[in-house]
């Protein structure tokens, strides 16, 4: 796909308002289309969806690991008040890229699932699933497959 920056990324000083980009569909959570028929035929990621929150291991978000394994439970991290509800994704960080205290104290932030996506979007084919769905990177390949998880109390069993 191509289209024109409206802005003038502040991260990104080589980019100017009005310049031409080359991207895949995958790489923008939402845009605006000029066109109504592609609109139709390349609908985007419900706008709040992205902003729905999801727990996910501070490796992924700093960088430090990819994600490795996620599932969707039924969403119990709602509170009252809040404006965006809980998903239900649960997103873990590569266990062979964590160290053994990574490992044995992990450490996870609630967030809106954006955030997730601009980090690691390689799921995003997967956003949809439904509650009970579970999926397990390939190391070789680096594709998620449908693995078996059982969710509770923290001790998922992973088949």
């Amino acid at each position: 796909m191509i289209g024109n920056l409206d802005n003038d990324p502040s991260d990104i000083p080589q980019l100017r308002s009005g310049d031409s980009i080359r991207f895949k569909r995958w790489h923008v959570i939402d845009y605006i289309w000029l066109d109504q028929a592609k609109e139709e035929r390349f609908p985007v990621i419900a706008s709040k969806q992205k902003w729905e929150r999801c727990l996910v291991d501070r490796q992924v978000l700093d960088g430090t690991a990819r994600i490795g394994f996620l599932y969707r439970e039924e969403p119990d991290m709602t509170r009252e008040g809040d404006k965006y509800p809980d998903s239900g994704w649960r997103i873990r960080a590569d266990v062979h890229q964590l160290s053994d205290e990574e490992y044995s104290n992990p450490a996870s932030d609630y967030i809106a699932i954006g955030k997730v996506l601009n980090k690691d979007d390689s799921w995003l084919h997967l956003i949809d699933a439904p509650v009970g769905s579970a999926y397990l990177r390939d190391p070789d390949t680096g594709e998620f497959e449908k693995t078996e998880f059982t969710a509770g109390d923290g001790d998922g069993d992973v088949s």
